[in-house]
């Protein structure tokens, strides 16, 4: 009878081992497509703001398991709600209840997450021609018209992209697509009365309808930010001076023309605004409001000197006096946050506590330790690791969860790979002695 229940006992015990690794697994398995969706989502803000290189693209691919395709596209949704829906914070929980309902129900058929851009929904389309993207495209749409299900929503706006080959033109297919919805949304009505509906709108169609169009160079402008942001003024002034000129040889309406030079002075400002340079400290160099300057100026050769030289060469000087001063501090409250939330951090979450932007942050990371924030993260992670193991009693297993490990063996790896030596190892080295535990 003894040997029954003791038979028994083991029974159990194996059973709740097995279910307890259920559970473990099913955890990590959590944790992976949290961390997956984390990747996904700064490898898409840089995609739309086209601040990210060919070799980071692949990095990211990598790490999130996502293929290269021949074929992209982007596409736009925008929406009319009833009017019970028109107070923003409600508007807002409308978007994030779409935003959710495309990353249940449409997730297998999008390239990467959805994102929120300037009130409207957009997500990458990926296919291996241009045939089977057209074929995607209507299946999206057909999918998403459920949502019209919902009472709250009127009406349904897409706009699409035209298709390229490269996730580098991201930025330039966001602006395609958003110009494409923004066309249709104008004309969608905003009755509740009215009988629901949804449209579409390929950017394609629209530039081969419409004469003499001309489109607004998207990747000059960015190449003009991009060398601001570096500090290279020669080359921004160089980049800028060729803007203006395809501007005049265009022969553009002279109020379209201001327009797009207004839009390109707006750019470069916000490289000082995301770095936490204030538009009053470039325009205090001067003692002129920039923009009243600007509106006086219709030579060509005057307004490319007055964007280089009252722009462009101040806002450079201001960059390089900011980062001189801030780098280390901005380095240490990096670290902070590091240190605080233990490794835990991904660098949006860490540029919106800090209140700065995310590319600001990265590019001072690579500018002063030649590294990433990723490996950043990694070293500073190591090195609360060997001042734990040092300067704590603490056993392997509680350093690996202060650190936010959910298993030892994860920790031990990661610390082996860094060092060459397991944890346990490690402290073996300067004479420590482990309590019998894991190394």
């Amino acid at each position: 009878m003894q040997e029954q229940q003791t038979d028994t006992d083991d029974f159990q015990y194996i059973e709740d081992g097995v279910i307890n690794l259920a559970q473990n697994i099913d955890f990590m398995k959590e944790t992976i497509n949290y961390q997956k969706e984390m990747l996904e989502e700064v490898l898409v803000s840089r995609l739309l703001s086209g601040t990210i290189s060919g070799e980071e693209i692949s990095s990211y691919l990598e790490k999130i398991g996502k293929p290269y395709f021949p074929c992209y596209s982007m596409m736009a949704l925008s929406f009319v709600a009833e009017a019970q829906w028109n107070q923003e914070p409600d508007k807002n929980i409308l978007m994030a209840t779409i935003r959710e309902f495309i990353k249940k129900e449409v997730y297998q058929k999008i390239f990467l997450v959805p994102m929120v851009w300037e009130r409207m929904i957009v997500f990458l389309i990926g296919d291996d021609s241009s045939y089977e993207m057209d074929g995607k495209i209507s299946e999206i749409k057909v999918q998403l018209d459920r949502l019209l299900e919902q009472k709250e929503i009127v009406s349904l706006q897409f706009g699409v992209s035209r298709q390229f080959s490269s996730l580098k033109d991201t930025f330039r297919a966001l602006h395609e697509c958003v110009e494409a919805a923004k066309i249709i949304s104008d004309t969608a009505g905003e009755s509740s009365n009215q009988t629901k509906y949804s449209t579409i709108m390929m950017y394609a169609e629209f530039v081969e309808n419409t004469e003499n169009t001309y489109a607004y160079p998207i990747d000059r402008e960015s190449e003009i930010k991009e060398l601001v942001d570096l500090c290279k003024t020669k080359e921004a002034c160089d980049a800028v001076n060729i803007f203006i000129d395809n501007l005049y040889e265009k022969k553009i309406p002279a109020e379209e023309r201001r327009y797009y030079l207004q839009r390109l002075l707006l750019s470069i400002l916000t490289v000082a605004s995301d770095a936490g340079i204030g538009i009053v400290e470039i325009e205090n160099l001067d003692n002129q409001d920039l923009f009243v300057g600007f509106w006086q100026l219709y030579d060509v050769q005057k307004i490319k000197e007055y964007v280089c030289g009252h722009v462009i060469s101040p806002i450079i000087e201001q960059l390089i006096i900011f980062r001189s001063k801030n780098v280390q501090s901005i380095e240490d409250k990096v670290y902070a946050l590091i240190k605080k939330s233990r490794g835990d951090i991904t660098l949006v979450e860490c540029a919106e506590k800090l209140n700065y932007h995310p590319n600001y942050i990265g590019r001072v990371l690579r500018c002063e330790n030649n590294t990433s924030f990723t490996a950043y993260v990694a070293a500073k992670k190591l090195e609360y690791a060997k001042e734990l193991l040092l300067e704590t009693e603490l056993s392997i297993a509680d350093i690996a969860k202060k650190l936010n490990y959910t298993n030892t063996q994860n920790f031990i790896r990661f610390f082996n790979k860094q060092e060459h030596v397991t944890p346990g190892q490690y402290r073996k080295s300067f004479g420590i002695k482990n309590k019998g535990e894991l190394e």
